[in-house]
């Protein structure tokens, strides 16, 4: 990872002092020390920078700027495949990551496909690394291991071999809602979930079940709704229709959660109106927080999959494993209300 930054940091460094072609740079020494690294990873910054045309070194010379870089000059590419879901879902994960990569100086080329291809092999070529998000099977895993990249699987994955992985805790998250709503006086606790093939949701409702069952509260089916995506409103409607009994606390499913607010202004709020309890991967929902007990992921799951991937692109031997991404309650203190 550090000969990254190195790389990036010789070519702000062009850029700032408008360096033309064959300007020679600093000696190797002198940039080590304006770039706060090793004598070695110096060395493969510079020969990374040669091999895309950037600088040329001439033995017993010196480096010298081959081809100045513009605003804007890659550095390489990573790929984000998403595979097997609806791209559109991750519209706002692009941007991310595009922001992501080009403060490191890498360019993002989006891939969509439901299976590994021939076609893929080839637009992966010339990638230095890859991100892949959604259903992500055995066959892509093998694919990728294949095609010798590094690659990190951003959120959830259906294979059991062994790959770089970021994704959120939801199970811990969901159980430590479940107990803060507790901790404010709620007994009878319903869950408004997201779609039963949604590996997230199934991930929630393991930590919800957990939950209940520590507290030994009981588990009601009437209590519990899942929401394929484009059928919330109707999901509410026939939830809140069947309920015998008022909740007086509901665990909701990040995506369903705007729904259910412009549901309760459309319905009039249940009275009494029930505490909320929502994890999400998103900013505090700061407006409404005095009713809403919140859990916050502590980092941005995309920028950690862009964080991750470019640590292994730097370091290929550490052994692939799972990265769980911690979460904090807001307010934290969930005293009886």
């Amino acid at each position: 990872m550090k000969y990254l930054q190195a790389q990036k940091a010789i070519v702000d460094l062009i850029a700032q002092d408008d360096l033309e072609a064959g300007s020679r740079l600093p000696s190797e020494g002198d940039l080590a020390k304006y770039c706060g690294v090793s004598g070695i990873t110096i060395r493969r910054a510079l020969q990374e920078l040669g091999s895309l045309g950037v600088i040329e070194r001439i033995q017993g010379k010196g480096t010298f700027v081959k081809r100045p870089p513009a605003d804007g000059t890659a550095l390489g590419s990573v790929a984000m495949v998403v595979t097997g879901r609806d791209p559109q879902l991750y519209e706002g994960m692009f941007g991310s990551i595009q922001r992501a990569l080009g403060s490191r100086g890498f360019t993002a080329r989006f891939v969509v496909a439901n299976e590994p291809t021939s076609t893929i092999a080839r637009d992966l070529a010339h990638v230095s690394g890859v991100l892949i998000s959604g259903q992500v099977t055995e066959a892509w895993g093998h694919f990728l291991q294949s095609l010798a990249l590094p690659f990190v699987v951003i959120g959830s994955c259906e294979t059991d071999m062994p790959v770089w992985r970021v994704d959120c805790d939801w199970t811990g998250a969901t159980r430590t809602i479940v107990h803060a709503l507790n901790r404010r006086g709620c007994r009878r606790i319903g869950f408004i979930n997201g779609a039963k093939r949604y590996p997230p949701a199934l991930s929630a409702f393991d930590g919800f079940r957990q939950a209940m069952e520590e507290l030994a509260l009981p588990i009601e089916d009437e209590c519990i709704t899942w929401c394929q995506r484009g059928e919330y409103d109707g999901k509410l409607d026939a939830f809140f229709a069947s309920l015998a009994t008022p909740l007086d606390g509901i665990v909701v499913e990040q995506g369903i959660f705007p729904t259910l607010l412009s549901w309760f202004y459309d319905h009039g709020f249940p009275r009494p109106c029930p505490l909320l309890g929502i994890a999400t991967s998103r900013q505090p929902y700061e407006g409404v927080r005095r009713r809403i007990v919140h859990v916050h992921f502590d980092h941005d799951l995309t920028q950690r999959g862009v964080e991750r991937l470019f640590e292994i692109m730097g370091n290929h031997r550490e052994p692939p494993r799972t990265e769980w991404l911690s979460s904090t309650l807001h307010p934290k203190r969930t005293s009886q209300r």
